[in-house]
């Protein structure tokens, strides 16, 4: 998954799919206000809220990175 912009909602951050069937055709969600500070999702939102908002694993089964290049995809 991809945190992107996204024309759904009025904060327009939300969560991309970047594999399997449903890649890069919409938003899975669009982020609330409350997890937004700078223009950037909070992280500590995020872990807090990952089972409720996102999915529904374990949030100590995720792996995060600052960057993905084109060509891991």
């Amino acid at each position: 998954m991809m945190i992107c912009e996204s024309k759904r909602g009025s904060l327009d951050l939300g969560l991309m799919r970047i594999t399997d069937y449903d890649a890069g055709i919409s938003p899975i969600i669009v982020f609330p206000e409350e997890a937004i500070i700078d223009r950037a999702v909070s992280v500590a939102w995020l872990i807090e809220n990952w089972t409720n908002w996102v999915w529904e694993t374990d949030i100590n089964n995720i792996e995060c990175r600052h960057e993905l290049e084109a060509s891991e995809l």
